[in-house]
């Protein structure tokens, strides 16, 4: 199936992601839809078990969840006709929705054993 990225990985992007959309949707007026996306998406990877999770509140598994129905709903935001955006804000809106897409897929979701673990002999 090919090289799958790491964890740590999808949770950088997912990170730069993120804190991209707040930083938009905080100079713009585009109402609260692209708000809560971008808090999802922050709060998302913040609580994840992995390497860079701040809380380790949810499991991997919950988190590529998560992933799937931000990703969509970020598709949806930005391809639909009945909240007003912006232009911009739904490129940057619709960029991340394919960017999540195409991560979800890649990366690799299982934990890692310990070090020592690993090791044989």
């Amino acid at each position: 199936m090919g090289f799958k990225r790491p964890f740590w990985a999808h949770q950088a992007l997912e990170y730069v992601l993120a804190l991209a959309l707040l930083s938009h949707v905080l100079r713009v007026d585009d109402g609260l839809w692209p708000r809560l996306l971008a808090a999802g998406l922050l709060i998302n990877v913040a609580v994840v078990d992995g390497p860079l999770g701040a809380f380790r509140l949810v499991t991997r598994k919950q988190h590529r969840v998560a992933d799937v129905l931000l990703a969509t709903g970020a598709v949806v935001l930005g391809v639909q006709w009945w909240v007003e955006l912006s232009t911009l804000t739904r490129v940057v809106v619709l960029g991340i929705g394919v960017l999540l897409s195409a991560l979800i897929p890649i990366t690799q979701w299982e934990s890692r054993p310990p070090r020592w673990r690993r090791t044989t002999g």
